[in-house]
């Protein structure tokens, strides 16, 4: 069986599941770094933690308006598929999570700052 050009060009990652997972990391990784930042680094110099603060309220907007679009688009998918397509449905609850898992990070970090 051949493979179409689109799918020798693009490879494995254009998969659903790797793609929510680069777009997560995208957002998650630099919250848990800035974290890391304040809490352990700035109050070597004296500084008061601000770093997870101020980036936590544009990185949360963006992913709550990334996982609205993800939702959107596997519940589109799933209902031309008559709903019947399992990946579509993982499409659904990865954009579930990727508008969820920042909003709560920042609480499960302790941090107080969290819109």
């Amino acid at each position: 069986m051949s493979r179409s050009p689109l799918e020798r060009s693009v490879g494995s990652w254009a998969s659903p599941s790797r793609l929510l997972g680069n777009l997560a990391a995208l957002i998650l990784v630099p919250l848990f770094v800035l974290f890391v930042v304040d809490q352990y680094a700035l109050p070597w110099f004296h500084k008061k933690p601000f770093l997870f603060c101020m980036a936590t309220r544009p990185l949360v907007q963006f992913a709550g308006e990334l996982g609205v679009l993800i939702t959107s688009l596997g519940l589109i998918i799933w209902a031309v598929s008559w709903f019947r397509s399992e990946g579509a449905l993982g499409i659904v609850a990865g954009g579930v999570m990727l508008f969820v898992l920042p909003l709560i990070m920042g609480h499960y970090l302790g941090a107080t700052c969290i819109p």
